[in-house]
């Protein structure tokens, strides 16, 4: 089981096979949330933290992470909400900053039009090869140019 928590203004995630990472909330540029079409069986809704730099950290939306996203919003002053978690295809939205709530996080693959498409992204499942919107990499920008 994932556990996530808020310690010290770091946000802290420690996944079910041990691995973990660690992130003051000071340094996080963007929050958002993006759906897949793998689901059912397969995780297919997911939070997405940004830092200042650019790392991405993925957290499967699961209540534990719902969790996380309520202390988010207290720490950060701001309501954070899921939208998609209903959502069964690629669907993505920026949560925070506010400025840009609703604005696309990432950019839309492209659509798996052949058979051998379909078969090559079922052996990937999991593996999000996503881009980083327009909208998201500005922010990301002027949050470094900002904190600087």
């Amino acid at each position: 089981m994932n556990s996530y928590y808020i310690n010290d203004n770091r946000v802290t995630v420690t996944y079910s096979d041990g691995t973990s990472w660690e992130l003051p909330i000071s340094e996080i540029a963007l929050i958002g949330e993006y759906s897949t079409q793998e689901g059912p069986g397969s995780e297919d809704h997911f939070i997405c933290i940004i830092d200042k730099e650019g790392n991405r950290y993925d957290v499967g939306a699961d209540e534990g992470a719902t969790r996380l996203l309520s202390e988010l919003s207290i720490a950060l002053g701001v309501h954070l909400e899921p939208k998609l978690i209903l959502n069964t295809d690629f669907n993505s939205c920026i949560l925070y900053p506010c400025s840009a709530h609703g604005s696309p996080l990432f950019v839309r693959p492209p659509k798996l039009v052949t058979f051998m498409d379909q078969v090559k992204s079922f052996f990937r499942r999991g593996e999000h090869e996503l881009r980083l919107s327009d909208e998201a990499e500005a922010l990301i920008q002027l949050k470094v140019s900002t904190s600087q």
